[in-house]
């Protein structure tokens, strides 16, 4: 079972040195998920994901090292992609899609 799923890891916790490491999750006032991903000595490292108060997914993306990486991918409220991207050393590379999404004749959805 991957870590982020797991229902038995401890959550927000410190290491020796006072920095972050595990899973870690922040929620909302609701009590809806709010974000959840995993530290390394302080360093946001592996899947992270963000959420809506309403539960539906906001965006998901990598780190390693704290600097995000690969495929990120934003979506809005109801579900539709919002932008999709790489990065490089947390840098954004290459080309974005990004902006509001339109509907072609064709019904094809598509980013402007």
């Amino acid at each position: 079972m991957s870590p982020m799923k797991s229902k038995n890891c401890k959550i927000n916790q410190l290491d020796a040195n006072g920095k972050e490491t595990g899973l870690w999750r922040e929620y909302y006032g609701n009590g809806k998920l709010r974000y959840e991903g995993n530290y390394i000595a302080g360093k946001q490292i592996g899947l992270w994901r963000g959420y809506y108060g309403n539960g539906k997914l906001w965006y998901e993306g990598n780190y390693i090292a704290g600097k995000a990486t690969g495929l990120w991918r934003g979506y809005y409220d109801n579900g539709k992609l919002m932008y999709e991207g790489n990065y490089i050393n947390g840098l954004k590379h290459g080309i974005w899609k990004e902006g509001k999404i339109r509907r072609t004749k064709n019904g094809k959805n598509i980013l402007h």
